[in-house]
């Protein structure tokens, strides 16, 4: 239904008993017109064909609805919502619990996340010292712009094993990629928006490039 609608439309999720909204959803495609989809296969690189657009952005109808992005695939649902001062995610519950079948979905407020606070930056070096700050700009010439951001992804096999297919990790990486994409668009001087060129993804274990070590420096 979703990928069929040919502009803006209206959308009933429901999960479950407990949440519901009304959203209204067009479809905002992060991929670049020239996009691959590159396939790590034991015979080598295959080039995927295209499929039809996944990324939704919008909003939830009503009085204290907000900003919606959704990513929409068969048995895929992965996004958030605003409602009434609250972001509720929404993502896949088998990436938790394999057991669980691919249209089952976890459904959450972001007040409800438990803070461990036990996250860290990866880089440990000293910063460049030759890094200087340049002078704001004039506010009376200030002009809003732009700018395209070409990003590259890549997915080793476990995403294949954790999603069920290329598609399955295709999905969630663009999914992931949405989402904060709403992060970019009007909360600084200038608007930034992703286009993903390639997405590479290993679909074999013997096909893995990257070392099994979690060290960035293996």
């Amino acid at each position: 239904y979703a990928k069929e609608a040919p502009g803006a439309f209206k959308l009933e999720l429901r999960l479950g008993e407990t949440y519901q909204w009304a959203v209204e959803l067009q479809g905002e495609d992060i991929r670049s017109e020239d996009y691959r989809l590159v396939s790590l296969t034991p015979r080598g690189e295959e080039v995927l064909p295209r499929s039809e657009n996944k990324t939704f952005k919008g909003h939830v109808l009503g009085p204290l609805g907000g900003e919606a992005r959704l990513t929409l695939d068969e048995h895929f649902i992965f996004g958030f919502v605003e409602s009434n001062g609250e972001t509720y995610y929404i993502e896949p519950a088998r990436r938790f619990d394999p057991q669980l079948s691919e249209d089952t979905y976890l459904a959450y407020p972001s007040s409800g996340v438990a803070e461990t606070n036990s996250f860290e930056c990866g880089w440990h070096d000293t910063p460049a010292p030759d890094i200087h700050e340049l002078p704001a700009p004039d506010a009376g010439r200030f002009v809003l712009a732009c700018y395209t951001l070409d990003v590259a992804l890549a997915a080793d096999f476990s995403m294949v094993q954790q999603f069920g297919s290329v598609s399955g990790a295709e999905s969630f990486m663009l999914g992931v990629l949405n989402n904060v994409q709403s992060n970019y668009d009007n909360e600084f001087a200038h608007q930034i928006i992703f286009e993903v060129a390639t997405f590479f993804v290993s679909s074999c274990s013997s096909c893995d490039p990257w070392t099994s070590s979690p060290s960035a420096g293996a």
